[in-house]
């Protein structure tokens, strides 16, 4: 790819609108009627983007060929070349999906032609004379049903101006991204079939890593960061062949390849579920929309829930990723992992709670019961932790996980995140997005204005993010000390805009009890093998 000498023009302050809280360059009535706009070549042709506060922004990028028609239940295309100039000023589309309230604007800004990611960089160009920027490469969340990297709540502008390069991408959600068919697999050479959206992930890594040096971009410091199910997806792509040596260091938020991450399906089961939804050649010439809504009738009316979900499938996936990390696969991927300190509030019965434990624990289940029952009562509330009922859900679907996943890292950093959003009570799941991204408007607002305290938080998560990205280290200048991950002590950053500060032992009650468990290679015999 040969340097595109970029034809700079200077803009004032006077010449930046700023709307809510994203920063938004375009011309106004002081601005040149030539406005300056950076064009890039990439494998498929120039694309033309447009400057943000601090650097330049490129959306609505190509990855893969639309999955519609042929496409649709197929391993991502490449994409096609394009004449001309490619216009990248505004975001594309999401991917379709299942409105449920949280999600009911990406929802809305759905299309099947959705394969797209969407980029913001300090500068542009090879043959500088520079370095290439750290890139880092922003997973959705969502539980693989619905989520968009295509919004405002994503823009990486404010996250780029800490000296990196920052992706966002989309890929296939739900049925359309994990459906798993007989008829599918007998279309492949591999016999592979379902994790599509998972492929999707894999694509869009390899053309970051093909394309990412003509926006400034090191290929060989690529950052796959992402929460929930995106934090879930990276760590279960850290051991797979067809991600090595796409990224090299990885930031779980909340997810991870244990508790919430086991995948429980094998590609038989799920290739059974399939065939009861359809034939294939039937499914691919209804809408979207109208997929979407018979697969919805179908799992309301399955004597259980039918989830279209990762499975092992034998291409991504030969063994159980948390097994695999456990025996030392993708132990040179440097991680950041953590999770927030309630995530989701649970109010259910006793004996309900005691059937969880039982099955997250496993042999170690009459000690957890004591714990989480002393002398036959449930805890009573934490004040940052919640209820015995929301303690156990955090601690056995994201938190004790963080310690499993540093362990099969060689270089780890374990965190807590501790401050609500602006206006809110206690620190549910998803509350860190506003401090990595720092955004909001009016489609995703805050309750109140952000504080003086929780507007430097801000800048000190973005600091630890970018910080880590550049050298596989969060600490710098300024900041309060996170101490690296070691076993002696389980050691973590509790982070929140009162005070920052590191402790040791994360749930030490109970958190030993989930890894020893785990860390028995005799518990993962009640998974799934393909």
């Amino acid at each position: 790819m040969r340097h595109q000498r970029i034809k700079w023009l200077e803009v004032s302050t006077a010449g930046l609108l700023i709307i809510g809280s994203w920063e938004q360059a375009i011309p106004t009535s002081h601005a040149p009627e030539e406005y300056a706009r950076p064009e890039v070549r990439v494998a498929q042709g120039m694309v033309l983007g447009t400057l943000v506060e601090g650097g330049l922004a490129f959306k609505n990028l190509p990855y893969a060929a639309p999955p519609v028609g042929a496409n649709r239940w197929r391993a991502p295309q490449a994409a096609s070349s394009w004449r001309g100039t490619r216009d990248a000023s505004v975001f594309g589309p999401s991917c379709p999906q299942e409105p449920m309230g949280w999600n009911d604007v990406d929802a809305k800004r759905a299309s099947e032609d959705c394969l797209s990611l969407n980029i913001w960089t300090p500068r542009v160009g090879q043959g500088t004379g520079q370095p290439g920027l750290p890139v880092m490469v922003w997973i959705p969340g969502g539980g693989f049903k619905g989520g968009s990297a295509s919004n405002n709540f994503n823009d990486g502008t404010k996250l780029m101006r800490h000296g990196v390069v920052v992706v966002t991408i989309n890929y296939r959600l739900g049925v359309l991204g994990f459906l798993a068919h007989p008829d599918l697999a007998r279309e492949t050479s591999d016999g592979a079939t379902g994790n599509y959206g998972l492929m999707d992930q894999v694509a869009a890594l390899g053309w970051v890593h093909d394309n990412i040096a003509a926006f400034g971009g090191d290929p060989a410091n690529v950052t796959a960061f992402g929460q929930s199910a995106g934090g879930i997806a990276i760590s279960w792509l850290i051991t797979s062949k067809s991600a090595q040596g796409l990224f090299n260091r990885a930031i779980l938020q909340s997810g991870n390849a244990f508790g919430s991450g086991l995948i429980t399906r094998t590609r038989a089961q799920a290739e059974q579920v399939g065939q009861q939804f359809g034939a294939i050649a039937q499914l691919r010439q209804l809408s979207a929309r109208k997929l979407i809504q018979r697969w919805q009738a179908f799992e309301a009316q399955g004597p259980q829930e039918h989830v279209a979900d990762a499975i092992l499938d034998g291409h991504l996936f030969r063994k159980q990723p948390a097994k695999a990390l456990l025996d030392g696969i993708g132990s040179n991927v440097a991680i950041i992992v953590g999770n927030n300190s309630r995530e989701f509030p649970v109010d259910q019965p006793a004996d309900q709670l005691r059937h969880y434990i039982t099955k997250f624990f496993g042999d170690q289940a009459e000690k957890a019961l004591e714990y989480y029952f002393p002398e036959g009562n449930a805890r009573s509330a934490d004040p940052l932790l919640g209820n015995a009922g929301t303690q156990l859900a955090a601690d056995v679907t994201f938190r004790c996980g963080s310690i499993l996943s540093s362990r099969a890292s060689s270089l780890a950093w374990i965190y807590q995140f501790e401050q609500p959003r602006s206006g809110e009570a206690v620190t549910a799941h998803a509350h860190e997005l506003v401090y990595v991204f720092g955004n909001w408007g009016p489609e995703w607002p805050l309750k109140q204005p952000m504080s003086p305290a929780e507007l430097a938080l801000l800048d000190q998560m973005q600091s630890y993010w970018s910080n880590f990205a550049r050298t596989g280290d969060p600490n710098g200048p300024s900041l309060p000390p996170w101490p690296r991950y070691s076993r002696t002590d389980d050691p973590y950053l509790a982070i929140s805009a009162e005070h920052t500060t590191a402790r040791t032992h994360l749930r030490g009650e109970i958190c030993p009890l989930y890894v020893a468990h785990w860390s028995n290679a005799a518990s993962y015999d009640t998974l799934p093998k393909d």
